[in-house]
């Protein structure tokens, strides 16, 4: 890396009649220390399942989700694991993404931050339409007609609950 170096130092003693003496040490320079890593601004965050894209999850990766590093020695180039876990939806609870900040010398430090998929929006159903029929006919929803759901997120569960009234 850029911040490694040797250097070769001669010393040299003299007395008072001129006779002089020298040796060589060598001075290696090495940078293996790793950047420092200021992660009060860390932010967790919460994005809305099945929302377009706002640019709210890419912002908090591009901005290794408001963590700063710094290296005494050279540079920092930022990395993060952001989409190595695919098990995503809104029961799976926060999803972890590491950022890591590495120096020219291939040293790292990381830090974690965490956004989680949430759904507040509730489905969507279409019912059938009402109908009347005879009273031999076929009451089931195979007869009457079967209500659908739509979801952003999930396949929605779509069930019937029956309560009578004499006419």
């Amino acid at each position: 890396c850029g911040n490694t170096k040797t250097i070769t130092r001669t010393w040299t003693a003299t007395d008072d009649c001129g006779n002089t003496t020298s040796a060589v040490q060598t001075i290696t320079v090495v940078d293996t220390t790793p950047p420092t890593i200021d992660n009060s601004g860390v932010s967790n965050i919460d994005i809305q399942c099945g929302v377009t894209p706002d640019g709210t999850l890419e912002a908090w990766i591009a901005n290794n989700a408001g963590a700063t590093a710094s290296d005494t020695c050279g540079n920092v180039t930022w990395s993060n694991d952001y989409g190595a876990n695919t098990d995503v939806d809104c029961a799976n609870g926060a999803i972890t993404v590491t950022f890591t900040a590495t120096d020219d010398c291939g040293n790292a430090s990381s830090v974690t931050a965490t956004y989680s998929i949430i759904d507040t929006v509730a489905p969507v159903i279409t019912i059938p339409a009402d109908v009347t029929i005879e009273c031999t006919e076929d009451e089931s929803p195979a007869n009457t007609g079967t209500a659908t759901a739509t979801d952003d997120c999930t396949t929605p569960v779509v069930t019937f609950s029956d309560s009578e009234v004499t006419a």
